[in-house]
């Protein structure tokens, strides 16, 4: 399995927990101080990627190194790693969650190349002329990212939806079946194309996972009040409604 594809998946998959529990900020935060120890300490990578050392002696070693200064939902990411054998995939998928986390909350990143260095002078001007095609671009799309159907507004870029005043995040594939709910509302959307919208090669994906999806996604979303929002259309899929149609 290539390094791109097992630090996607593992990646995927601290995002999603992140955004559930609420603390996307903060996994990134500590995940940022891992790669920062990890890249001081060649020795320390050596010993977790050695293939001959014990899954519980690099565990053990981690939690002497991380356990106080990471929250215990990030130290158990790094045991999963090691205990399934992709320990050498650590640093990438580390990488693959920094990007993934920024790019969910709207921040990008701009690399500039010049021919010789950078005098403050010239950063300045560069980081003041960037900011101020990001003001442009933000003023004509800032709300490019809100979704509304009637009194209820999905914050793609927030990763919530809001009703009445009550706000409920939402994990990655909860945010993506009501962002293709919303796009075709009072349309029947048929579960192939939902599968295709979330998962692009569901080749392996079993159908009762996106049941499954949609029955946790209509358990929260009635928690804020929004009861049969999403309605099962028998043999054809499901709608999008405020109301039975």
């Amino acid at each position: 399995m290539s390094t791109e594809i097992v630090a996607d998946k593992y990646s995927s998959a601290m995002l999603e927990l992140a955004q559930e529990q609420g603390n996307l900020v903060t996994t990134e935060e500590n995940l940022l101080y891992v790669a920062s120890v990890l890249n001081e300490q060649p020795e320390l990578v050596g010993f977790i990627n050695n293939p001959i050392v014990e899954a519980d002696a690099k565990i053990s070693l981690l939690g002497k190194v991380f356990g106080t200064a990471v929250e215990k939902t990030v130290l158990h990411f790094m045991y999963v790693m090691v205990k399934r054998g992709r320990y050498r995939y650590l640093q990438d998928t580390i990488r693959a969650f920094i990007k993934k986390s920024r790019e969910a909350r709207g921040i990008l990143e701009a690399i500039v190349t010049v021919a010789e260095p950078l005098t403050d002078t010239l950063r300045d001007d560069v980081q003041a002329k960037l900011q101020a095609i990001l003001r442009r671009t933000y003023s004509f799309s800032k709300d490019f990212h809100l979704l509304t159907y009637q009194d209820v507004h999905l914050d793609i870029l927030a990763g919530k939806i809001t009703y009445q005043q009550k706000e409920l995040i939402l994990t990655k594939n909860e945010l993506k079946i009501l962002e293709y709910l919303f796009e075709h509302a009072e349309v029947i959307v048929s579960r192939v194309d939902l599968m295709n919208h979330l998962w692009d090669d569901h080749q392996f994906i079993d159908d009762n996972t996106l049941s499954v999806n949609m029955n946790r996604l209509r358990k929260k979303l009635e928690d804020i009040g929004l009861h049969d929002f999403i309605h099962t259309k028998k043999g054809l899929g499901y709608l999008l409604c405020l109301k039975t149609i």
